[in-house]
């Protein structure tokens, strides 16, 4: 895994929350680590993710180090389900949101029907936006 990490690093899709997560799966405890603000920042966690899937072995590791990344790790299938269903799009405001609420680490561990009742709550929007166009 650590040469798949060093290929990763060395390329062109990092920004300091995937590199976040690169190094602490490598083992680093101190560093200038943050978790993802937006979907940008969420999309290169989640290209490093489905390059090098081992990370997920890691993902109480990264979340014990940096707090701001608890809650989106233990929702991180709800924010990947709602990445690919934007990413055509390039905007998400569904996915910053979410974001934004698991970053506060007082919100690590809380609901995630609200995000997900958030996001069938503009699908059906859009979905009745289409019907009368």
């Amino acid at each position: 895994m650590f040469e798949k990490i060093a290929h990763w690093l060395a390329g062109s899709d990092v920004g300091v929350s995937s590199k976040t997560m690169a190094i602490i799966a490598m083992g680093a405890t101190a560093g200038h680590f943050d978790a993802p603000y937006d979907g940008a920042d969420f999309g290169r966690c989640y290209r490093l993710v489905n390059s090098i899937p081992e990370i997920k072995n890691y993902f109480d590791r990264i979340a014990r180090a940096v707090p701001r990344f608890a809650g989106i790790l233990r929702n991180w299938d709800t924010l990947v389900r709602i990445y690919e269903r934007d990413a055509p799009t390039g905007r998400s405001d569904d996915l910053y949101e979410a974001i934004q609420f698991w970053r506060n680490p007082e919100n690590a561990s809380k609901q995630r029907p609200k995000i997900e009742k958030i996001v069938k709550e503009r699908k059906a929007k859009q979905a009745e936006k289409e019907m009368k166009a």
